[in-house]
């Protein structure tokens, strides 16, 4: 125990102090990369479906990422090669990541296909990875198991809400208004959750032998 203390206080004491800053600042006179820039505006109209038709992503079509396997690569190379080998009216690299070892590239959805199929075959010694920007899909899964059994759940599919559910689940703070000719106030997910009914063909609130 005497041990770990003094290996505590050692490391306590004989390191420089820490100086937290923001990702984006500059400390003194040293420039560092900022590795996780912020996303410029996406283009709704560039977003597509995923390779499979299960896909949990969506992909931007005019923009690919390219990055080079392993340490100690040269990813300013990379930049050279794409340069020197193809159409430059036809792309233009946005970002460049020496932490990553990779650069994304904008352009036509169909020149950047090109660029993907072609470019192992034109970098040899490298091994390179080449993915169009993801949106991943956020999905709600619901833990309620009568949602399972599609004779009691069906009509969820008919008026799309599981579709509704991917965008919001509601607000409890919400009251919406159910006209129905009566329905089961103690059924375990409508009681105490209600508020006082009313009968419109009298138009006065519900007495509680009417509820």
């Amino acid at each position: 125990m005497l041990l770990f203390l003094c290996f505590f206080l050692y490391n306590l004491f004989s390191h420089s102090e820490v100086v937290l800053t923001q990702p984006d600042k500059v400390i003194g006179n040293k420039e560092f990369e900022v590795p996780f820039p912020k996303m410029k505006e996406i283009d709704p109209r560039k977003i597509q479906p995923g390779p499979d038709q299960d896909s949990i992503y969506s992909i931007l079509n005019d923009r690919m990422n390219l990055a080079l396997v392993g340490h100690g690569k040269n990813v300013e190379s990379l930049v050279d090669t794409l340069n020197s080998n193809f159409d430059t009216t036809q792309f233009e690299v946005t970002y460049i990541s020496k932490i990553t070892n990779r650069i994304q590239i904008e352009g036509d959805f169909e020149y950047l296909q090109t660029i993907q199929k072609k470019l192992n075959s034109t970098v040899r010694n490298d091994k390179i990875l080449v993915w169009f920007e993801r949106i991943f899909k956020w999905q709600v899964i619901f833990n309620d198991p009568g949602l399972k059994i599609k004779e009691n759940s069906w009509y969820l599919e008919q008026i799309q809400a599981y579709q509704a559910w991917d965008i919001t689940t509601g607000d409890s703070n919400i009251i919406i208004a159910v006209l129905d000719s009566g329905f089961d106030l103690n059924h375990s997910e409508l009681k105490d959750k209600y508020v006082n009914g009313f009968d419109v063909s009298k138009l006065s609130p519900l007495e509680s032998k009417d509820r």
